[in-house]
């Protein structure tokens, strides 16, 4: 079944299947209406209006359930290729237009009615196949620096749990790092600086790949410096636990931690984003509803110790792929923004698909 999670604003992310929920296939089977199969468009029509998502080649599996909260739309493929029309749909004019015609206040609503309204450009199916592989080819490098930026992360987990598994000796988090706590009033920020909150912190994954600015700050906020580890402490649960490449502020629902030795700081990141650190903060952490933990339930969690050498040696080897993911991600940036001016341009006809194809084969 595909809900709200599953879709996103974010041109590019056509389908997130990491946090998928499932029915028994008698019950599916009931809701044929509700029934999408690859090259179906799916749409928010309660609650986060203008995300987007595209049943692609790639999804996977063939067919899936829309929620009550959701809408699909079957492409006529003699009229329209769907991974354009997912582009052009993407587009911010067009998020906008839809976000513009939600209806409600509380919880905003967009139905099948205004859905079929939208008015898009349409040029040959020719010139729409070769604007979407143009625009696919970028989203494909993106995927595949995201993917190896995955392994990396797993690879560091692996080696962690592997270093650690026969250590006789354990170490307290709050020996190998101190907890940060630098408060910034947010009319001393330029709009510049890069802002950190818990939706910016991906679930699971060492590697920060996205951020907003303090332009949108409006209270006080924790400043970070480069190499922080950021740990959400608001349900911890949700596992948002990455380093930081550059400095900044963060919201006051995430704990940063400064690794006490350089030395130790890919040995640091590895042990306080470990599920089994997780694990046990999630344990103590107060509160039913809204869950936090705090720094002195992170400190006081050991993890097991395997001496001081063999920490530092682990330590060098997680530094330097922090460093290649890094440079994955400032790649993804610079491809995205390719991809949105390119966006714009395409699907207004200023640029033709012969005029940018060099350019992105630059990129790719």
């Amino acid at each position: 079944m595909l809900r709200g999670s599953n879709l996103s604003e974010n041109v590019g992310t056509k389908l997130n299947e990491s946090d998928l929920i499932f029915l028994e296939t008698e019950l599916a089977e009931t809701f044929s209406r509700s029934t999408a199969k690859r090259g179906d468009l799916i749409f928010t029509c309660w609650g986060t209006v203008g995300q987007i998502g595209l049943l692609g080649p790639d999804s996977r599996y063939e067919k899936y359930i829309v929620s009550n909260k959701q809408m699909k739309l079957t492409v006529d493929r003699s009229k329209v290729d769907p991974l354009f029309l997912y582009y052009n749909l993407s587009q911010p004019k067009m998020i906008f237009e839809v976000q513009s015609r939600a209806i409600g206040s509380t919880i905003p609503g967009f139905n099948l009615g205004q859905l079929k309204s939208l008015t898009v450009n349409i040029p040959t199916l020719d010139e729409q196949r070769a604007i979407a592989e143009v625009l696919g080819a970028l989203d494909d490098k993106i995927a595949a620096n995201t993917k190896l930026a995955a392994t990396a992360d797993d690879y560091v987990r692996s080696m962690f749990v592997g270093l650690t598994s026969d250590a006789s000796e354990t170490i307290a988090i709050g020996e190998l790092t101190s907890n940060r706590k630098d408060l910034i009033d947010p009319s001393t920020l330029g709009p510049e600086v890069r802002y950190v909150g818990l939706e910016h912190i991906p679930r699971r994954s060492m590697w920060l790949d996205s951020f907003g600015l303090a332009d949108s700050v409006t209270s006080t906020k924790a400043g970070f410096h480069p190499g922080d580890i950021l740990f959400g402490k608001l349900r911890p649960y949700f596992h948002k636990v990455a380093i930081t490449p550059f400095a900044g502020v963060c919201s006051t629902d995430i704990l940063v931690l400064t690794p006490s030795s350089q030395d130790l700081s890919g040995f640091s990141l590895a042990s306080v984003s470990s599920d089994y650190v997780v694990e046990r903060v999630t344990a103590a952490s107060e509160g039913t509803r809204m869950p936090r933990t705090s720094w002195k339930d992170l400190s006081a969690v050991h993890v097991p110790w395997p001496g001081e050498e063999s920490a530092r040696e682990f330590s060098v080897q997680v530094t330097a792929l922090q460093r290649s993911v890094e440079s994955l991600i400032q790649e993804n940036t610079s491809l995205a923004a390719t991809r949105d001016a390119l966006l714009a341009q395409l699907m207004s006809g200023k640029l033709r698909v012969k005029d940018v194809e060099a350019l992105a084969a630059e990129h790719v």
